[in-house]
């Protein structure tokens, strides 16, 4: 069916607010009452962070406050980039080590979501195990606050780009 024909600007209403008012009010689509944990899923090299740097950049200039909750770089700081940014450090007998990092930072992540203002956590690690996942869920189901929990998985198999990541990361990452 046809639309209808659009009112001319001579028959519309005009707003109560004078034009400068309405032109400059602040609208945000964030409201710290609704809350956000996204975990980022990928393997190594994937975009992850790159992502949820992105994210975090638009959210905050859309007038939401949002922050990135970096397992790795948590994990630097709490150990010695050198010892822990091995790759022995990722094999099996460490998996408790491990999840006692991704258990900090996501338990920090969720008591930044419980202040007032903050609206979208972003919680990147690689999140890639179901074991790991369900982990998340059961976390954020069991806060204090409630929480709106979205998956994100960043899949790259581009091997030129995985190439230029790895790069990246080995000139740039201190481990």
């Amino acid at each position: 069916p046809p639309r209808p024909p659009r009112p001319s600007l001579a028959t519309r209403t005009p707003s109560p607010e004078p034009r400068s008012r309405r032109r400059h009010a602040p609208t945000t689509a964030f409201s710290d009452r609704e809350k956000v944990l996204l975990a980022m899923v990928g393997l190594p090299a994937r975009g992850k962070s790159w992502l949820s740097a992105k994210v975090v950049t638009y959210i905050n200039w859309l007038g939401g406050r949002a922050k990135v909750f970096n397992a790795g770089k948590y994990r630097r700081q709490l150990l010695d980039a050198k010892k822990s940014g091995r790759a022995s450090f990722f094999n099996s007998a460490n998996s408790k080590k491990r999840d006692a990092i991704a258990k900090a930072v996501l338990d920090g992540a969720i008591a930044w979501l419980g202040e007032e203002g903050n609206s979208v956590a972003v919680f990147d690690a690689t999140n890639t195990t179901p074991r790991r996942r369900n982990f998340i869920r059961k976390t954020v189901r069991e806060a204090k606050t409630p929480i709106n929990l979205i998956f994100l998985e960043s899949i790259c198999s581009d091997k030129e780009v995985l190439k230029q990541n790895l790069l990246a990361k080995v000139r740039n990452s201190p481990d």
